[in-house]
């Protein structure tokens, strides 16, 4: 699935936000597998509906 890739790898990222403040501290580690999938799904659903509105 391609945008729980997306939220893993942003998740490794160390410069994702300034000041050494990392999404993977504040966000990412405080989620479970599922809220992360579940995340990953809205995410989709939401760009999914922003394509077809632009295309």
């Amino acid at each position: 699935m391609p945008g729980i890739d997306s939220v893993r790898a942003a998740g490794h990222r160390p410069d994702h936000l300034a000041n050494g403040v990392t999404a993977r501290r504040h966000f990412v580690d405080l989620l479970t597998p599922e809220q992360i999938e579940a995340f990953a799904t809205i995410g989709e659903t939401v760009a999914g509906r922003l394509t077809e509105r632009d295309g």
